[in-house]
């Protein structure tokens, strides 16, 4: 069982709580389970007014109460979509309160641990520039590194000053080029192939229905988008 984590760093806005959700919930092997420190997740899986993972961190409800089953609930055409699959994954939500970064991060590290006896681990880590979740990044099984095809998202990425605590870490680094129009992208590829073998995610209209509409996303994604993401999911959580 593994942990992995889905960060941009300082990057905002970078569709990376949307591929957590998604991979999550089309891992195959077994369910995964989303520690949200974001907030995007939560939005995503109707769950924000839920207590998570501050109300942990602060002592007024614990873990195994805080942790909630989410199945996506599925038309006929979404079925038949997925093979009648079950799209379903755990999350502990963010929760209702706020808390700094270096406390979530202690929290969160401590959730996945206990967790991961018994699922494989997803955390959504929100932008920050202060290296509070630099020590997560180091210690856990791998680093999903979301970026985007332009110039400053792919800088912020590479140049990103932690970016050496963590290679000298155990975890391994995943960068996954998201929303990628059209061809011309070679460039980016190239830059990125210095942390690891970049993954790309075409641009798919369907994902302006996140966080909202999850089922929507779902429906209306391409067969080459959700192929990404099934590659993306099984080289995460599967091995593969």
């Amino acid at each position: 069982m593994v942990i992995v984590a889905f960060t941009s760093f300082q990057k905002s806005w970078t569709g990376k709580s949307s591929l957590a959700v998604l991979s999550a919930l089309l891992a195959s092997e077994r369910p995964v389970c989303i520690l949200d420190c974001e907030g995007g997740s939560s939005r995503a899986l109707q769950v924000s007014g839920h207590e998570g993972i501050t109300e942990v961190l602060r002592g007024s409800v614990d873990l195994k109460d805080a942790v909630l089953e989410i199945e996506v609930r599925k038309g006929w055409r979404l079925s038949r979509k997925f093979g009648g699959r079950r799209l379903r994954a755990w999350i502990l939500p963010k929760g209702r309160e706020e808390a700094p970064n270096k406390n979530l991060a202690g929290v969160a590290l401590h959730a996945a641990r206990v967790i991961n006896n018994y699922a494989d681990v997803a955390i959504d880590l929100p932008p920050y520039r202060d290296g509070s979740f630099d020590s997560i990044l180091s210690e856990i099984d791998s680093v999903a590194v979301i970026v985007n095809p332009d110039p400053l998202s792919v800088r912020a990425i590479v140049q990103y000053e932690g970016l050496g605590r963590i290679l000298n870490g155990k975890a391994t680094i995943k960068p996954v080029l998201n929303r990628v129009r059209d061809p011309e992208h070679e460039s980016y590829v190239e830059e990125l192939e210095q942390l690891g073998d970049p993954l790309i995610v075409p641009f798919d209209p369907a994902f302006a229905a996140f966080p909202r509409r999850i089922t929507k996303v779902l429906a209306g994604l391409r067969e080459e988008t959700l192929e990404a993401l099934r590659r993306l999911s099984g080289q995460l959580f599967s091995g593969s």
